[in-house]
């Protein structure tokens, strides 16, 4: 994609927003957790 064919792309979720269908993938491309725990918590909370 050009710089010129992002500029023309409509406003995803408001009007007077800046997210359009080039730039708002980085947030909602799907999600990761992390979880750090003891060997304890683990076992306790049956993880």
């Amino acid at each position: 994609m050009s710089v010129e064919s992002l500029a023309k792309l409509k406003l995803t979720f408001r009007e007077d927003g800046v997210f359009t269908g080039g730039n708002s993938n980085q947030i909602s491309d799907g999600a990761a957790a992390l979880v750090l725990a003891s060997t304890t918590a683990v076992e306790g909370h049956q993880l």
